[in-house]
């Protein structure tokens, strides 16, 4: 928590050349880490919001964004 009492907004990432933002890590059974993202998408004048676990190889980290306050789940 920072000084307002908020948690850290989530860090942002690029995931198939859009923002995403990171939830969570956990590590599977093949020692693969896999990082739930989240982004939205417009579709009409409704906003979604899509989130999936992906392998940490498919996103790329962005300079300046803190990750060590993402929960590494078990």
């Amino acid at each position: 928590m920072d000084e307002s009492g908020l948690p850290p907004r989530p860090p942002m990432v690029l995931f198939r050349d859009r923002v995403a933002w990171v939830r969570a890590r956990r590590l599977t059974d093949a020692d693969t880490w896999l990082a739930l993202i989240f982004w939205d998408t417009m579709i009409g004048p409704t906003r979604h919001v899509n989130e999936r676990w992906v392998p940490l190889d498919d996103i790329l980290r962005l300079p300046g964004e803190n990750y060590d306050h993402v929960p590494k789940l078990t």
